[in-house]
């Protein structure tokens, strides 16, 4: 399928996704998929969202090449990268000043949480809470079956948590890196 075709169905899983979890607010930004570059345009359009929204933290997955289960998608390492730099856009008044003109000022985030990377912190979960992230995984069917090699959201999930509640002493925790802005 050509990134056209596809977007569309990668929507609604993501809108599925975040029903399963319980985030009632996507937006998607229609960035062809898996042909994402950390741009300039990208970056602006994450700086217009973080002064838009004008959050005290930004959530990113890891953007490093190798991951706990393999090889990271481009998509996730271009996206991290651009929204590290587009934090500190949103924040620069001289960056980006056509987001000012239509009056969306300067914004600084406080936080930069990075999920995966080598932790610093980690988040308590419940059983429940690493159910709802296998089933919002699996939501991704389009997604995961062109993938082909990517590992069961039933394995991956649980072993993440896992590993996670090791470090934190708790049965299950999402570990993260927590950067002061």
């Amino acid at each position: 399928m050509s990134p056209e075709e596809v977007a569309p169905l990668r929507a609604e899983e993501q809108r599925r996704a975040c029903n399963i979890v319980g985030v009632d607010d996507l937006e998607i930004l229609d960035f062809p998929d898996g042909l994402l570059e950390p741009t300039h345009e990208l970056r602006r359009a994450i700086a217009r969202k973080i002064r838009e929204f004008r959050p005290n933290a930004v959530v990113v997955t890891t953007f490093d090449l190798q991951v706990q289960w393999g090889l990271n998608h481009v998509d996730h390492r271009h996206a991290g990268v651009a929204t590290v730099d587009a934090i500190r856009d949103a924040d620069n008044p001289w960056v980006f000043t056509d987001l000012k003109d239509e009056g969306l000022e300067a914004w600084k985030a406080d936080r930069l949480l990075i999920n995966g990377a080598q932790p610093t912190h980690a988040v308590a979960l419940t059983a429940e809470h690493v159910n709802r992230g296998v089933r919002s995984l699996e939501a991704h069917k389009v997604y995961l079956d062109a993938l082909g090699d990517h590992p069961a959201p039933k394995d991956m999930i649980p072993s993440i948590a896992t590993s996670g509640g090791e470090l934190a002493g708790v049965d299950y925790a999402l570990p993260i890196t927590v950067v002061e802005m």
